[in-house]
Formats: C-alpha cells, sequence, structure tokens
C-alpha cells in the first residue's frame, strides 16, 4: 500500500493495521515509499486531477506510461466520414476515468498494429450533439473496424472542445489537428 494510504470509516484503516491483520489471517503486506517526481509525491488523486485537467504529459510522467482507455468501436452518426475524417466511435467501459473533454494526440492499436490518431471527448456541438462520445480519427488507416477492440494511449492535449461556426470552421481545425498529430514524436 502507498505511504499515505486510509482505508475505512472515517478512514482509520492504516498499514499498522493490515500489519496486525496480516499475521492473523496469513497474508503479505508491504508499504511503499512515496515517489518523487520534480519534488511532488505521486498519488493516484493527482493522476486523476491531470487526467481531468487535461494534463495528460504530467498524468503520463506520473505514471510512467501512457494512459490508455480501451473499448469496442460501435456505429455512430457518421458525420466524420462526410467532411473527410471517418473516426472510430469507441464505447469505453464506463468505470474508466476518461480525461476532460477535448481533442487529443493519441497512439492507437488496432489488430496489434499502432497508428497515430486524433481522438475527440465530447458531444460534438458542432452538430448540436448531446450524447458524451469518445471518437478517434485514425491516420493513415483504411478499414472496417466496427466491434473491434481498440486501445487508445493519450500522449498530448490538443485543445478544449470547440463549437465551431459550421463544418467549414469544423474542417479547418481538423486539418491544423492532423497536421500537429503527424508531426508528434512517438
Amino acid at each position: 500500500m502507498g505511504y499515505d494510504h486510509s482505508f475505512g470509516k472515517n478512514k482509520s484503516g492504516n498499514f499498522e493495521l493490515l500489519q496486525k491483520l496480516s499475521k492473523e489471517l496469513d497474508f503479505e503486506v508491504e508499504q511503499m515509499e512515496a515517489i518523487n517526481i520534480h519534488e511532488n509525491n505521486i498519488s493516484s488523486t493527482k493522476v486523476r486531477n491531470a487526467l481531468l485537467a487535461g494534463n495528460i504529459k504530467e498524468a503520463n510522467e506520473m505514471l510512467g506510461y501512457s494512459y490508455s482507455v480501451s473499448g469496442t468501436v460501435v456505429h455512430g452518426k457518421k458525420i466524420g466520414r462526410t467532411i473527410g475524417y471517418p473516426t472510430a466511435n469507441i464505447e469505453t467501459d464506463s468505470i474508466k476515468l476518461l480525461p476532460k473533454k477535448g481533442a487529443y494526440i493519441v497512439e492507437v492499436l488496432v489488430k496489434n498494429k499502432q497508428y497515430k490518431g486524433m481522438l475527440s471527448i465530447g458531444t460534438n456541438p458542432t452538430v448540436n450533439g448531446e450524447k458524451l462520445t469518445v471518437e478517434v480519427y485514425i491516420l493513415d488507416f483504411e478499414g472496417d473496424i466496427y466491434n473491434e477492440q481498440i486501445t487508445v494511449k493519450f500522449r498530448d492535449f490538443l485543445h478544449d472542445e470547440i463549437k465551431f461556426e459550421g463544418l467549414e470552421k469544423l474542417i479547418e481545425k481538423l486539418d491544423e489537428d492532423k497536421r500537429l498529430t503527424e508531426e508528434f514524436n512517438f
């Protein structure tokens, strides 16, 4: 357990209690020392807060790997394909924490192959969407992957969710996001 972890009613459970119980119930317990990055202790709360703020690089640095989300590709409204950016809509596990709404540079794993991608978490306000969606445009990819499991690894935050004046402005931003994704050093 972590050096400062507590649990139970009024957070009364601690390392000492687990040590005592380990002898009675025959299990092992080990306490981890604090791990620091830039003189700050790493904690699951700090990782969650970084993800919820869109601070992907900070979260990944604390984790020691790229935060990822997996899910099944499901049918969406198919608007992306009409503007040259077909997306894979991902049905994610409802208990998995999603970073804040916005656009991200991601690494996409499809059928054991790796691709660069641009991912959007949001309601698609430009086309009057209401439901929260997770969808990814996979660069240099063609194929039908409906009902396939894919994984996206978050690499960088591009921008907050934006409601554009129309599809033309949306396409301009997607073109810019694509350029940034292509230039990103994986």
